[in-house]
Protein backbone atom coordinates (compact mmCIF):
# COMPACT_ATOMS: atom_id res chain seq x y z
CA UNK A 1 0.00 0.00 0.00
CA UNK A 2 1.35 3.44 -0.85
CA UNK A 3 2.27 5.61 1.75
CA UNK A 4 0.00 9.42 1.32
CA UNK A 5 2.84 12.17 1.44
CA UNK A 6 1.55 14.73 4.18
CA UNK A 7 2.15 18.12 3.81
CA UNK A 8 3.92 19.80 7.03
CA UNK A 9 4.91 23.16 7.88
CA UNK A 10 8.82 23.01 9.62
CA UNK A 11 11.17 25.90 10.89
CA UNK A 12 14.82 25.52 11.24
CA UNK A 13 17.90 27.29 12.06
CA UNK A 14 20.84 26.78 10.13
CA UNK A 15 24.90 26.97 11.11
CA UNK A 16 25.12 31.11 10.63
CA UNK A 17 21.85 30.99 13.15
CA UNK A 18 19.32 32.53 10.10
CA UNK A 19 15.77 31.20 11.41
CA UNK A 20 13.73 30.00 7.83
CA UNK A 21 9.99 28.81 7.97
CA UNK A 22 8.87 27.00 5.06
CA UNK A 23 5.79 24.01 3.98
CA UNK A 24 6.49 21.15 2.50
CA UNK A 25 5.39 17.53 1.76
CA UNK A 26 7.26 14.27 3.62
CA UNK A 27 5.78 10.63 4.19
CA UNK A 28 6.38 11.18 7.53
CA UNK A 29 7.31 13.93 10.40
CA UNK A 30 10.16 11.35 11.05
CA UNK A 31 11.48 11.15 7.65
CA UNK A 32 11.34 15.11 7.12
CA UNK A 33 13.33 15.66 10.34
CA UNK A 34 16.17 13.11 9.18
CA UNK A 35 16.48 15.00 5.96
CA UNK A 36 16.66 17.96 7.33
CA UNK A 37 19.38 17.29 9.75
CA UNK A 38 21.03 15.71 6.65
CA UNK A 39 21.27 19.17 5.29
CA UNK A 40 22.68 20.60 8.77
CA UNK A 41 20.05 22.61 9.98
CA UNK A 42 18.88 22.78 13.88
CA UNK A 43 15.54 21.85 13.58
CA UNK A 44 12.67 24.59 15.97
CA UNK A 45 9.31 22.83 15.38
CA UNK A 46 7.79 20.56 12.65
CA UNK A 47 3.62 20.49 12.80
CA UNK A 48 1.39 18.77 10.38
CA UNK A 49 -1.14 21.20 8.70
CA UNK A 50 -4.51 21.02 9.38
CA UNK A 51 -7.41 20.81 6.65
CA UNK A 52 -8.01 24.71 6.80
CA UNK A 53 -4.15 25.61 6.37
CA UNK A 54 -4.09 23.17 3.45
CA UNK A 55 -6.82 24.74 1.42
CA UNK A 56 -5.32 28.16 2.18
CA UNK A 57 -2.21 26.95 0.92
CA UNK A 58 -3.91 25.53 -2.37
CA UNK A 59 -5.48 29.19 -2.40
CA UNK A 60 -2.41 30.71 -2.17
CA UNK A 61 -0.73 28.77 -5.10
CA UNK A 62 -4.24 30.23 -7.47
CA UNK A 63 -3.24 33.30 -6.78
CA UNK A 64 0.51 33.37 -6.75
CA UNK A 65 0.56 31.29 -9.88
CA UNK A 66 3.50 30.17 -11.70
CA UNK A 67 3.14 31.58 -15.40
CA UNK A 68 3.48 29.23 -18.06
CA UNK A 69 6.35 31.89 -19.18
CA UNK A 70 8.29 31.33 -16.59
CA UNK A 71 8.03 27.65 -16.28
CA UNK A 72 9.03 27.54 -20.42
CA UNK A 73 12.46 30.11 -19.11
CA UNK A 74 13.12 27.93 -16.49
CA UNK A 75 13.67 24.72 -18.64
CA UNK A 76 15.11 26.78 -21.21
CA UNK A 77 17.91 27.75 -19.06
CA UNK A 78 17.92 24.32 -16.89
CA UNK A 79 18.82 22.69 -19.65
CA UNK A 80 21.26 25.11 -21.21
CA UNK A 81 23.54 24.75 -17.91
CA UNK A 82 22.96 21.33 -17.76
CA UNK A 83 24.66 20.44 -21.04
CA UNK A 84 27.34 22.66 -20.34
CA UNK A 85 28.01 20.19 -17.36
CA UNK A 86 26.90 22.12 -13.79
CA UNK A 87 25.51 20.01 -11.21
CA UNK A 88 22.23 20.08 -11.08
CA UNK A 89 21.33 21.68 -7.35
CA UNK A 90 23.73 24.15 -8.47
CA UNK A 91 21.87 25.23 -11.47
CA UNK A 92 18.59 24.83 -9.11
CA UNK A 93 20.08 27.71 -6.73
CA UNK A 94 21.00 29.98 -9.22
CA UNK A 95 17.67 30.10 -10.82
CA UNK A 96 15.82 30.30 -8.00
CA UNK A 97 17.79 33.19 -6.96
CA UNK A 98 16.52 35.11 -9.96
CA UNK A 99 13.23 34.85 -9.23
CA UNK A 100 10.74 37.44 -8.37
CA UNK A 101 7.59 35.00 -7.90
CA UNK A 102 7.74 34.06 -4.12
CA UNK A 103 6.00 30.82 -4.65
CA UNK A 104 8.28 29.23 -7.64
CA UNK A 105 11.26 30.56 -5.84
CA UNK A 106 10.76 29.04 -2.45
CA UNK A 107 9.92 25.44 -4.77
CA UNK A 108 13.04 25.23 -6.79
CA UNK A 109 14.82 25.96 -3.45
CA UNK A 110 13.28 22.76 -1.53
CA UNK A 111 13.76 20.50 -4.92
CA UNK A 112 17.27 21.96 -4.80
CA UNK A 113 17.59 20.31 -1.40
CA UNK A 114 15.86 17.31 -2.00
CA UNK A 115 18.36 16.51 -4.84
CA UNK A 116 21.22 17.47 -2.22
CA UNK A 117 20.08 14.62 0.36
CA UNK A 118 19.70 12.15 -2.36
CA UNK A 119 16.20 12.40 -4.19
CA UNK A 120 16.18 11.62 -7.77
CA UNK A 121 15.21 14.63 -10.19
CA UNK A 122 11.66 13.24 -10.72
CA UNK A 123 10.84 12.69 -7.29
CA UNK A 124 11.69 16.32 -5.85
CA UNK A 125 9.35 17.90 -8.81
CA UNK A 126 7.18 15.17 -7.95
CA UNK A 127 6.75 17.10 -4.33
CA UNK A 128 5.39 20.37 -6.52
CA UNK A 129 2.68 19.00 -8.30
CA UNK A 130 0.88 21.96 -7.73
CA UNK A 131 3.24 23.89 -10.53
CA UNK A 132 4.58 20.79 -12.60
CA UNK A 133 2.53 18.65 -14.93
CA UNK A 134 2.38 15.38 -13.99
CA UNK A 135 3.45 14.55 -18.01
CA UNK A 136 7.18 16.09 -16.65
CA UNK A 137 7.50 13.95 -13.91
CA UNK A 138 6.46 10.58 -16.54
CA UNK A 139 9.72 12.34 -18.71
CA UNK A 140 11.85 13.01 -15.95
CA UNK A 141 11.85 9.31 -15.16
CA UNK A 142 12.47 7.98 -18.32
CA UNK A 143 15.35 10.43 -18.81
CA UNK A 144 16.67 9.73 -15.48
CA UNK A 145 16.47 6.02 -16.74
CA UNK A 146 17.51 5.79 -19.63
CA UNK A 147 20.54 8.79 -19.41
CA UNK A 148 19.61 11.28 -21.64
CA UNK A 149 18.08 13.35 -19.50
CA UNK A 150 18.81 16.84 -21.32
CA UNK A 151 16.99 15.93 -24.52
CA UNK A 152 13.65 14.47 -22.73
CA UNK A 153 13.74 18.05 -20.83
CA UNK A 154 14.74 20.16 -24.50
CA UNK A 155 11.44 18.37 -25.93
CA UNK A 156 9.13 18.97 -22.79
CA UNK A 157 9.64 22.33 -23.66
CA UNK A 158 8.95 21.95 -27.12
CA UNK A 159 5.55 20.54 -26.15
CA UNK A 160 5.08 23.20 -23.56
CA UNK A 161 5.67 25.79 -26.17
CA UNK A 162 2.89 24.29 -28.46
CA UNK A 163 0.69 23.94 -25.72
CA UNK A 164 1.15 27.74 -25.23
CA UNK A 165 0.71 28.83 -28.42
CA UNK A 166 -2.40 26.87 -28.58
CA UNK A 167 -4.12 28.18 -25.46
CA UNK A 168 -3.16 31.89 -26.59
CA UNK A 169 -4.79 31.35 -29.86
CA UNK A 170 -8.17 29.57 -28.78
CA UNK A 171 -8.16 32.44 -25.85
CA UNK A 172 -7.75 35.18 -27.90
CA UNK A 173 -10.69 33.86 -30.58
CA UNK A 174 -12.78 32.99 -27.50
CA UNK A 175 -12.06 36.80 -25.99
CA UNK A 176 -14.02 39.03 -28.38
CA UNK A 177 -17.80 37.05 -28.11
CA UNK A 178 -17.37 36.90 -24.10
CA UNK A 179 -16.51 40.38 -24.03
CA UNK A 180 -19.76 41.23 -26.08
CA UNK A 181 -21.74 38.73 -24.28
CA UNK A 182 -20.37 40.52 -20.71
CA UNK A 183 -20.87 44.07 -21.66
CA UNK A 184 -24.62 43.22 -22.91
CA UNK A 185 -25.33 41.32 -20.13
CA UNK A 186 -24.12 44.21 -18.01
CA UNK A 187 -26.58 46.23 -20.32
CA UNK A 188 -29.69 43.98 -19.60
CA UNK A 189 -29.39 44.18 -16.35
CA UNK A 190 -29.20 47.81 -15.91
CA UNK A 191 -31.78 48.42 -18.16
CA UNK A 192 -33.57 46.48 -15.52
CA UNK A 193 -32.38 48.21 -12.22
CA UNK A 194 -32.99 51.56 -13.77
CA UNK A 195 -34.84 52.18 -16.84
CA UNK A 196 -37.81 49.46 -16.88
CA UNK A 197 -38.96 50.14 -12.74
CA UNK A 198 -39.47 53.52 -14.20
CA UNK A 199 -41.99 53.19 -17.30
CA UNK A 200 -43.05 49.86 -15.10
CA UNK A 201 -44.28 51.88 -12.48
CA UNK A 202 -46.11 54.94 -15.16
CA UNK A 203 -47.76 52.00 -16.71
CA UNK A 204 -49.23 50.49 -13.75
CA UNK A 205 -50.56 54.07 -12.56
CA UNK A 206 -52.42 54.69 -15.28
CA UNK A 207 -53.86 50.97 -14.93
CA UNK A 208 -53.43 50.30 -18.77
CA UNK A 209 -54.03 46.39 -19.86
CA UNK A 210 -50.26 45.30 -20.65
CA UNK A 211 -49.14 43.04 -23.61
CA UNK A 212 -47.87 39.68 -22.83
CA UNK A 213 -44.48 40.54 -23.56
CA UNK A 214 -44.90 43.69 -20.99
CA UNK A 215 -46.03 41.54 -18.42
CA UNK A 216 -43.36 39.42 -18.15
CA UNK A 217 -41.01 41.73 -18.75
CA UNK A 218 -42.32 43.62 -15.66
CA UNK A 219 -42.61 39.99 -13.65
CA UNK A 220 -38.72 39.73 -13.96
CA UNK A 221 -38.10 43.01 -13.21
CA UNK A 222 -40.14 42.70 -9.94
CA UNK A 223 -38.64 39.55 -9.31
CA UNK A 224 -35.24 40.74 -9.63
CA UNK A 225 -36.51 44.46 -7.45
CA UNK A 226 -37.47 42.10 -4.40
CA UNK A 227 -35.30 39.01 -4.64
CA UNK A 228 -31.83 40.59 -6.05
CA UNK A 229 -30.25 39.72 -2.09
CA UNK A 230 -31.65 35.81 -2.96
CA UNK A 231 -31.01 35.68 -6.66
CA UNK A 232 -27.12 36.94 -6.49
CA UNK A 233 -26.15 34.08 -3.43
CA UNK A 234 -28.24 31.54 -5.13
CA UNK A 235 -26.26 31.95 -8.44
CA UNK A 236 -23.02 32.10 -6.73
CA UNK A 237 -23.75 29.20 -4.98
CA UNK A 238 -24.99 27.17 -7.66
CA UNK A 239 -21.93 28.07 -9.47
CA UNK A 240 -19.79 26.62 -7.18
CA UNK A 241 -21.92 23.79 -6.07
CA UNK A 242 -21.95 22.60 -9.90
CA UNK A 243 -18.33 23.86 -9.73
CA UNK A 244 -17.87 21.02 -7.08
CA UNK A 245 -20.21 18.30 -8.82
CA UNK A 246 -18.26 18.20 -11.75
CA UNK A 247 -15.14 17.69 -10.39
CA UNK A 248 -15.64 13.63 -10.38
CA UNK A 249 -18.20 10.88 -11.01
CA UNK A 250 -21.41 10.97 -13.74
CA UNK A 251 -22.03 14.20 -14.38
CA UNK A 252 -18.85 15.31 -14.73
CA UNK A 253 -18.56 12.45 -17.62
CA UNK A 254 -22.13 13.60 -19.05
CA UNK A 255 -21.14 17.56 -19.03
CA UNK A 256 -17.65 17.04 -20.47
CA UNK A 257 -19.47 15.03 -23.45
CA UNK A 258 -21.94 17.90 -24.17
CA UNK A 259 -19.44 20.45 -23.82
CA UNK A 260 -17.72 18.36 -26.80
CA UNK A 261 -21.21 18.93 -28.73
CA UNK A 262 -21.08 22.70 -27.89
CA UNK A 263 -21.31 23.89 -32.10
CA UNK A 264 -17.53 25.23 -32.49
CA UNK A 265 -16.64 25.51 -29.43
CA UNK A 266 -16.45 21.69 -28.70
CA UNK A 267 -15.06 21.51 -31.99
CA UNK A 268 -12.09 23.75 -31.03
CA UNK A 269 -11.55 21.81 -28.00
CA UNK A 270 -11.81 18.48 -29.15
CA UNK A 271 -9.14 19.06 -32.05
CA UNK A 272 -6.97 21.18 -29.72
CA UNK A 273 -7.02 17.66 -27.22
CA UNK A 274 -6.02 15.58 -30.00
CA UNK A 275 -3.20 17.92 -31.41
CA UNK A 276 -2.00 18.17 -27.42
CA UNK A 277 -2.71 14.04 -27.31
CA UNK A 278 -0.66 12.99 -30.63
CA UNK A 279 2.71 15.79 -29.65
CA UNK A 280 2.69 14.35 -26.35
CA UNK A 281 2.22 10.30 -27.36
CA UNK A 282 5.32 10.86 -29.26
CA UNK A 283 7.42 13.21 -26.46
CA UNK A 284 6.55 10.18 -23.95
CA UNK A 285 7.32 7.68 -26.94
CA UNK A 286 11.10 8.81 -27.89
CA UNK A 287 11.40 9.48 -24.45
CA UNK A 288 11.36 5.57 -23.38
CA UNK A 289 8.05 5.69 -22.19
CA UNK A 290 6.08 2.13 -22.57
CA UNK A 291 2.91 3.05 -24.42
CA UNK A 292 0.64 1.38 -21.80
CA UNK A 293 2.51 3.98 -19.30
CA UNK A 294 1.93 6.99 -22.22
CA UNK A 295 -1.64 6.07 -22.18
CA UNK A 296 -2.10 6.43 -18.58
CA UNK A 297 -0.67 9.51 -17.61
CA UNK A 298 -2.69 11.25 -20.89
CA UNK A 299 -5.76 9.87 -19.37
CA UNK A 300 -4.92 12.70 -16.16
CA UNK A 301 -3.58 15.82 -18.16
CA UNK A 302 -6.32 16.86 -20.33
CA UNK A 303 -9.62 17.01 -17.27
CA UNK A 304 -11.64 15.90 -19.48
CA UNK A 305 -13.50 12.64 -18.52
CA UNK A 306 -15.51 11.51 -21.49
CA UNK A 307 -12.04 11.31 -23.27
CA UNK A 308 -9.75 9.86 -20.34
CA UNK A 309 -12.90 6.84 -20.97
CA UNK A 310 -11.79 7.04 -24.23
CA UNK A 311 -8.07 6.54 -23.48
CA UNK A 312 -8.86 3.52 -20.88
CA UNK A 313 -10.62 1.97 -23.84
CA UNK A 314 -7.56 2.61 -26.00
CA UNK A 315 -4.94 1.31 -23.16
CA UNK A 316 -7.14 -1.46 -22.64
CA UNK A 317 -7.57 -2.88 -26.16
CA UNK A 318 -3.24 -2.27 -26.53
CA UNK A 319 -2.86 -4.02 -23.04
CA UNK A 320 -4.73 -7.04 -24.77
CA UNK A 321 -2.59 -6.82 -28.17
CA UNK A 322 -4.98 -4.95 -30.20
CA UNK A 323 -3.00 -2.25 -32.32
CA UNK A 324 -3.31 1.64 -31.79
CA UNK A 325 -5.27 2.23 -34.69
CA UNK A 326 -7.74 -0.14 -34.15
CA UNK A 327 -8.82 1.05 -31.23
CA UNK A 328 -8.50 4.93 -32.17
CA UNK A 329 -10.82 3.06 -34.58
CA UNK A 330 -13.16 1.53 -31.47
CA UNK A 331 -13.41 5.04 -29.73
CA UNK A 332 -15.32 6.85 -32.55
CA UNK A 333 -13.26 10.00 -31.70
CA UNK A 334 -10.88 10.19 -34.10
CA UNK A 335 -11.52 10.84 -38.24
CA UNK A 336 -11.36 7.48 -40.29
CA UNK A 337 -8.21 9.55 -42.46
CA UNK A 338 -6.52 9.56 -38.67
CA UNK A 339 -7.07 6.01 -38.31
CA UNK A 340 -5.71 4.47 -41.35
CA UNK A 341 -2.56 7.36 -40.52
CA UNK A 342 -1.99 5.20 -37.78
CA UNK A 343 -2.83 1.96 -38.51
CA UNK A 344 -0.27 2.31 -41.88
CA UNK A 345 2.07 3.88 -39.21
CA UNK A 346 2.37 0.67 -36.86
CA UNK A 347 2.06 -1.36 -40.13
CA UNK A 348 5.26 0.40 -41.61
CA UNK A 349 7.34 0.62 -38.40
CA UNK A 350 6.85 4.19 -38.20
CA UNK A 351 4.13 5.10 -35.77
CA UNK A 352 5.78 7.62 -34.36
CA UNK A 353 6.46 10.20 -37.63
CA UNK A 354 2.53 9.31 -38.11
CA UNK A 355 1.25 10.44 -35.10
CA UNK A 356 3.86 13.74 -35.22
CA UNK A 357 1.88 14.16 -39.20
CA UNK A 358 -2.00 13.52 -37.49
CA UNK A 359 -0.81 16.14 -35.02
CA UNK A 360 0.15 18.61 -37.32
CA UNK A 361 -2.90 18.14 -38.89
CA UNK A 362 -5.28 18.41 -35.93
CA UNK A 363 -3.16 21.78 -35.23
CA UNK A 364 -3.77 22.89 -38.75
CA UNK A 365 -7.08 22.57 -38.22
CA UNK A 366 -7.25 24.75 -34.82
CA UNK A 367 -5.55 27.07 -36.40
CA UNK A 368 -8.04 27.40 -39.47
CA UNK A 369 -11.05 27.23 -36.85
CA UNK A 370 -9.47 29.76 -34.72
CA UNK A 371 -9.81 32.19 -37.75
CA UNK A 372 -12.63 31.40 -38.63
CA UNK A 373 -14.04 31.48 -35.34
CA UNK A 374 -14.96 35.20 -35.07
CA UNK A 375 -16.91 35.23 -38.62
CA UNK A 376 -18.94 31.86 -37.50
CA UNK A 377 -19.41 33.05 -34.33
CA UNK A 378 -20.85 36.83 -34.80
CA UNK A 379 -24.32 35.56 -36.39
CA UNK A 380 -25.14 34.12 -33.72
CA UNK A 381 -24.30 37.03 -31.58
CA UNK A 382 -26.53 39.34 -33.92
CA UNK A 383 -29.23 37.22 -33.57
CA UNK A 384 -29.30 36.56 -30.00
CA UNK A 385 -28.45 40.13 -28.45
CA UNK A 386 -31.02 41.11 -31.54
CA UNK A 387 -33.53 38.80 -30.01
CA UNK A 388 -33.26 40.32 -26.97
CA UNK A 389 -33.09 43.65 -28.00
CA UNK A 390 -36.27 43.36 -30.06
CA UNK A 391 -37.96 41.74 -26.86
CA UNK A 392 -37.28 44.88 -24.99
CA UNK A 393 -38.08 47.47 -27.00
CA UNK A 394 -41.46 45.60 -28.43
CA UNK A 395 -41.86 45.08 -24.24
CA UNK A 396 -41.59 48.85 -23.66
CA UNK A 397 -42.85 50.38 -27.17
CA UNK A 398 -46.13 48.14 -27.22
CA UNK A 399 -47.89 50.34 -24.68
CA UNK A 400 -46.63 53.12 -25.41
CA UNK A 401 -48.33 52.63 -28.87
CA UNK A 402 -51.17 51.63 -27.47
CA UNK A 403 -51.61 54.76 -25.47
CA UNK A 404 -51.11 56.73 -28.26
CA UNK A 405 -53.90 55.11 -30.36
CA UNK A 406 -56.06 55.74 -27.35
CA UNK A 407 -55.18 59.39 -27.24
Amino acid sequence: MAVVATPFRFKVKDRQGKITTGTTVANSKEELRDNLIALNFEILSIRSLSFFEVKFLDLKYKLLNVPTKEIILFFRQFNATLKAGIPIPVILDNISRTQKNKVFKDSLEDIGNRIKRGEGLSQAFQSHMRIFQPLLIAILKAGELGGFLETVIERYTITLEKETELKKKIVGAITYPVIVLGIALMVIIGLFFTVVPKIKVMFRERGMELPVPTQVLFLVSDFLSAYWFIVVPAVIGGGIGLKTALKSGKLKYYWDMYVLKIPIFGELILLSIMSRFCYILVNLQEAGVSLIQSLEILEEIFGNEFLSSKFRIIKKDISEGKGLGESFEKTKIFPPIIVQMVTIGEQSGRLEDMLLSVAAFFEQEVEYTVKNLTSLVEPLLIVFLGGTVLFIALALLMPIINLTKNV
